[in-house]
């Protein structure tokens, strides 16, 4: 009799034992994401467009005056060039200064010069061109939230290739900061700072379209004559 009830006890310890480890393969399938992401790291986007190596220089076109200060666009141009060289996409980078100086000496009235004419002339091989769209601290005049939207081009300097997009369109490109203090609207030196960080999200931005990098959740921080 005792050794029934031993085994009846045994029997019951394998039934729980197996019932533990089939909740435990059960459970298990739930936690391979939050596992692989610490093994693997977070989830990552892919380069959008190749680069091919070499001197890169990157042109901030703003006709239109969309960035009020013209040190803001060589922030937004140098910005990505060095992510882009931190990056090794390019081998080096010259200044959007540089590029802007340039073009100030030999654009004139219904003649502008070329992506390819302006990467010829400070010595880049790839030359990235940005046309400014939109840059504002508000969207709707009330609302704090700052929003920033350009166009990409590439061309090739040594072949005078297109590099990106395909054909003569330009890449989209736009980016917007939902948590701002809105203290910081009510001073000038506060709205230069938001400027300051909206120019940051939007070269951010762009660089993130030639190299792979982790992906951000949206809303994290963030037409004038083309050249071609």
């Amino acid at each position: 009799m005792r050794a029934s009830t031993t085994s009846s006890v045994l029997l019951g310890c394998g039934a729980i034992v197996i019932v533990a480890l089939l909740a435990f393969g059960t459970s298990g399938c739930n936690i391979v994401g939050p596992a692989a992401y610490f093994i693997e790291g977070p989830p990552k986007a892919p380069a959008k467009y190749n680069v091919p190596p070499g001197k890169i220089v990157v042109l901030v076109d703003d006709e239109d005056s969309r960035v009020s200060r013209v040190a803001l666009r060589t922030k937004i141009g140098d910005q990505i060039a060095e992510t882009l060289v931190s990056e090794g996409v390019a081998t080096g980078a010259i200044s959007t200064k540089d590029a802007v100086a340039w073009v100030r000496k030999h654009d004139k009235p219904g003649s502008r010069a070329s992506l390819e004419e302006v990467g010829k002339a400070v010595g880049a091989d790839v030359v990235i061109g940005i046309k400014m769209l939109d840059f504002k601290l508000s969207v709707d005049g009330v609302q704090p939230k700052p929003l920033a939207m350009a166009e990409v081009r590439g061309i090739d300097v040594r072949t005078n290739a297109v590099l990106f997009p395909e054909g003569a369109g330009w890449e989209p490109v736009e980016t917007t900061m939902r948590e701002v203090q809105p203290e910081l609207y009510r001073t000038s030196v506060g709205r230069r700072e938001i400027e300051d960080s909206v120019a940051v999200a939007l070269a951010e931005k762009i660089a993130w379209l030639f190299y792979e990098h982790e992906i951000v959740p949206i809303g994290k921080g963030v037409r004038g004559q083309a050249r071609r």
